[in-house]
């Protein structure tokens, strides 16, 4: 079974991977808001691309590896066209291929997003010098990873449930994870591969794995509403433990 194929059956489960979605989205659009960007890069799209919950922009470009995912954004850029008009002004363009095979992001990128990418790439050293080779310089850089010292993960090592912090879970063996970051080894990697970091902290802290959130929490309560707002602001309540990582980084030398 592909990965487009085991993400999308588990999303459809829905379980706590939706509220994980929802989390990721709102913090990405909390950054566009910020920076207003007009023309983006998104690599990798999933089953939701930018486009669907954000359209205050030129262009987007997508370029995403999974035939399955990009027939997934073209058939929902094709619903959105005919619902909306204003879809139909900007300029949405879907490319199925790997991003080392991409040599072009095309002209006036000022953003570019990487949601949940480095951690499944084989070599994120050579993804990132290549990105590097593709950008003028002024773009924003938007990166989320899963953080190694999330709260779920510290509560698993000191029970002993598991050896290393940054150990990849059944979960993560099953979506053919390859790494998890803690902060310092996500800056590290981002400096020698020509970047700075403009911005950085840590979302959806999550006490428990994903099925075991799954048991905590129903879905469909609009009781949880209040508490997954919490979850969600996790800096707030103790700084670095959420239990993603999230970065904006820039080009060295660029302001």
């Amino acid at each position: 079974m592909s990965y487009a194929s085991k993400y999308t059956s588990d999303l459809n489960k829905e379980g706590f991977e939706k509220s994980m979605v929802a989390f990721r989205r709102r913090q990405i659009l909390q950054i566009f808001s910020r920076y207003n960007p007009k023309n983006i890069v998104e690599v990798g799209c999933g089953t939701e691309p930018i486009f669907c919950w954000y359209n205050e922009c030129k262009t987007i470009r997508i370029i995403e590896r999974s035939k399955e995912f990009c027939e997934i954004a073209l058939s929902e850029l094709n619903r959105l066209k005919n619902l909306d008009h204003e879809y139909s002004k900007m300029n949405i363009s879907i490319m199925n291929t790997s991003f080392e095979d991409c040599h072009d992001l095309g002209s006036n990128i000022d953003f570019v997003v990487l949601s949940s990418i480095l951690h499944e790439v084989d070599d994120v050293e050579i993804f990132l010098h290549h990105l590097r080779t593709l950008l003028s310089g002024g773009e924003h850089l938007y990166i989320n990873v899963p953080n190694a010292n999330s709260l779920h993960r510290l509560i698993a090592y000191h029970s002993g449930m598991i050896h290393n912090p940054a150990e990849i879970s059944e979960r993560g063996d099953f979506f053919e994870t390859k790494r998890v970051f803690t902060f310092e080894q996500l800056a590290e990697l981002v400096d020698l591969c020509g970047f700075h970091i403009v911005d950085h902290g840590t979302v959806a802290l999550k006490p428990f794995t994903h099925s075991q959130m799954d048991k905590v929490f129903d879905q469909e309560n609009n009781d949880n509403d209040k508490l997954f707002d919490g979850l969600f602001y996790s800096d707030k309540i103790i700084s670095g433990i959420g239990s993603e990582i999230w970065m904006i980084i820039k080009v060295n030398g660029a302001v």
